[in-house]
C-alpha cells in the first residue's frame, strides 16, 4: 500500500486550506460589486410571508425567508437570502430594490452579514494554509541545503513513536528515532525523522536498516535532517 510523508500530506491540506480561503475572499469581493450601488438604492418595508424550516445536506438548520413588498405601483413577493433569530412570519423589516428594477432587492444586514461571514471563514484559512505550505516549503529547501553543506554523521537506529498528542486529519503521526554522539557537545543526542502517516518500523525492520545518516547545520546545530529516504521509498512503493 501506498503512502505518504507528513510533510507531502501537509502540504497537500495546507494547500487545500489555502485554495477555500482564497474562493472564499473572492467570493465575498464578487458579492459586494454584485451589491446595488447606494445611489440605486431606494428603501422599503416589506412583510414576511412565509419561514421555511429545513436541513441542507450537513443536516445543519436553514432557513428560507420570504417577503412581499409594494414597489413603483406593484406587488412583489421574492426569497430574503437570509435569516436572524428575530425574524417572525408578519413581521416588518427594511429592504432596498434597485431604482427601475423593483425585483432586484437587497438589505444593509443581509448584505453586509454575508460579505463578513465569507471573509471571518476565508481569511484564516488562506492564512492557515499559506502558512502550512510556506512551512512545508521551507524545510523542504532547508533539507537540500543540509544534504549538500551539512555535517554529516551515522545514527543508530533506536525505534520508533507514535505522537498521540499531535493528529492531522484524525491520524497520530510516527517519527523515527535515531541516536548518535553530537561532534560539536561529544554528547548523545536523539535525532527524529519527518512525520510518516503510518508506522515505519516494519519496513525498517524489513530492510534491516541499522544506521540513519543524519546532516547537521554548522551555523544553527539544533537544526538537522535525518535522512529517511530509503523507508519512504519503501513505504511508497
Amino acid at each position: 500500500m501506498k503512502t505518504m510523508s507528513a510533510r507531502k500530506f501537509l502540504i497537500i491540506f495546507g494547500s487545500i486550506f489555502l485554495i477555500v480561503g482564497l474562493v472564499l475572499v473572492a467570493l465575498s469581493f464578487f458579492l459586494r460589486s454584485k451589491q446595488i450601488p447606494k445611489e440605486n438604492r431606494v428603501y422599503t418595508e416589506a412583510t414576511i410571508t412565509n419561514i421555511e424550516t429545513y436541513r441542507d445536506g450537513s443536516d445543519d438548520l436553514q432557513h428560507r425567508v420570504t417577503v412581499s413588498y409594494s414597489a413603483e405601483g406593484q406587488e412583489f413577493e421574492t426569497v430574503l437570502g437570509y435569516y436572524r433569530s428575530g425574524f417572525r412570519e408578519g413581521k416588518q423589516i427594511t429592504i432596498y430594490y434597485e431604482k427601475g428594477m423593483p425585483s432586484h432587492i437587497g438589505s444593509d444586514g443581509g448584505d453586509a452579514v454575508t460579505t463578513i461571514i465569507l471573509l471571518a471563514i476565508g481569511i484564516p484559512f488562506a492564512a492557515a494554509g499559506g502558512f502550512i505550505v510556506y512551512k512545508g516549503a521551507i524545510g523542504k529547501k532547508l533539507l537540500s541545503r543540509l544534504m549538500e553543506s551539512g555535517t554529516r554523521i551515522s545514527a543508530v537506529y533506536a525505534g520508533t513513536e507514535c505522537l498521540t498528542k499531535v493528529s492531522i486529519n484524525g491520524r497520530h503521526p510516527y517519527v523515527i528515532h535515531a541516536r548518535a554522539y553530537d561532534p560539536e557537545t561529544m554528547q548523545e543526542r536523539l535525532f527524529d525523522s519527518d512525520w510518516f502517516m503510518r508506522d515505519p518500523a516494519p519496513f525498517v525492520e524489513r530492510a534491516n536498516i541499522e544506521y540513519f545518516s543524519v546532516y547537521l547545520d554548522p551555523n544553527h546545530p539544533k537544526r538537522y535532517y535525518l535522512d529517511d529516504s530509503a523507508v519512504k521509498s519503501l513505504m511508497e512503493g
